[in-house]
């Protein structure tokens, strides 16, 4: 029994840690991470990385960086006061 309680623990401190690791990723990594993943998942028919991968593509577009790209976009009048 002890064992497996040993097995149970060190399961969840490595999921804890996997996790904690993807938070700490930027999205940009993250894509980098599912492109070396998606491979595999296709070989074993599991469509959840794909999904993720779409979702993170978003985001990417969503980032500072876009905002920038666009010609068309409304500039901000600021008054030059800081900001607390």
């Amino acid at each position: 029994m002890l064992l497996v309680q040993w097995c149970v623990v060190v399961l969840v401190v490595a999921l804890s840690a996997i996790y904690s690791v993807w938070r700490l990723l930027g999205i940009r990594q993250r894509l980098w991470l599912l492109d070396q993943v998606l491979p595999l998942a296709r070989l074993a028919k599991v469509g959840w990385p794909a999904r993720l991968h779409a979702t993170l593509q978003v985001q990417a577009l969503k980032g500072c960086g876009s905002c920038g790209a666009n010609a068309d976009a409304v500039r901000t009048q600021r008054s030059g006061a800081p900001r607390h």
